[in-house]
């Protein structure tokens, strides 16, 4: 479907970029639920990258972005393991930089 939007409206659309921003997010919240791995940093740096372009957000969706961060750096530490503190350093890293853009 966002390939359909994009070649409709383009990738610049922010319609299409808001779009493609929160299905990045629910798919990042889906994966800190589970276990948080690897993949949890680079879908943050990913969302990153996004609001880099000229993503509007409101104070709702801020601070929903704001709280996935947050929750997957609290489960990251939780592990108690090294690969766990790694990962709570680089969210911690990603997480400024998201709070800066916004």
């Amino acid at each position: 479907m966002m390939d359909v939007l994009k070649s409709i409206f383009g990738e610049e659309d922010p319609y299409v970029m808001k779009k493609e921003f929160f299905s990045l997010t629910s798919e990042f919240e889906k994966s800190v639920t589970t276990e948080v791995k690897e993949d949890v940093v680079d879908m943050a740096l990913r969302l990153r990258n996004m609001l880099r372009g000229n993503i509007k957000l409101n104070r709702s969706e801020k601070i929903r972005i704001l709280k996935v961060i947050n929750r997957a750096k609290v489960r990251a530490l939780l592990a108690g393991t090294d690969d766990g503190t790694r990962i709570f350093r680089d969210l911690d890293s990603v997480g400024s930089d998201i709070l800066k853009l916004m």
